[in-house]
């Protein structure tokens, strides 16, 4: 979408892609919906089983501890990129978007609006120590928690509403 927003148009003799790049604009400019509460829910619980199994992981001391590692924090930002109602980044981008301004002009992002998140999230990536890792993991998974409004696996249950 962005590419049809910022390329160019060299020939367009039916006016066709104009209306496309006005159009790219309309849905770029869409806001996500809000998560209701089922699925906010769901997602809150599969952070948590996220971070459980990273705690079993680490415990055994897992020679793949840090592919799991680097994966639930792959989920972790995607996870709470939904909650805030951002579009997904591409795995390969979450840095440059986080610390880049460059990639923020050049993709047309808005600056992620948790900087307390950012930076937590930035340090956990350069984290090399393993008991750190698990430790700076675990700060961040209860920072986003917080931000959701909070979670207790103690009696976690889920409901959701009957369609009819």
């Amino acid at each position: 979408m962005v590419q049809i927003i910022t390329g160019k148009i060299l020939f367009d003799n039916t006016g066709i892609l104009n209306e496309l790049k006005i159009e790219a604009v309309h849905w770029l400019n869409n806001e996500y919906d809000e998560l209701n509460k089922t699925v906010l829910e769901m997602k809150k619980y599969s952070l948590w089983d996220s971070l459980d199994n990273l705690k079993d992981c680490f415990e055994q001391k897992r020679v793949d501890f840090p592919f799991v590692y680097f994966n639930s924090l792959g989920i972790l930002f995607s996870e709470y990129c939904q909650f805030l109602r951002l579009e997904s980044i591409p795995y390969n981008q979450v840095h440059s978007y986080l610390v880049d301004p460059a990639y923020i002009k050049k993709y047309l992002k808005s600056v992620f609006p948790d900087s307390i998140f950012k930076e937590m999230f930035l340090k956990t990536l350069q984290e090399a120590d393993k008991q750190k890792m698990m430790e700076t993991y675990e700060d961040l998974v209860n920072h986003v928690f917080n931000q959701m409004g909070g979670f207790k696996i103690d009696g976690w249950k889920i409901k959701s509403p009957v369609e009819e």
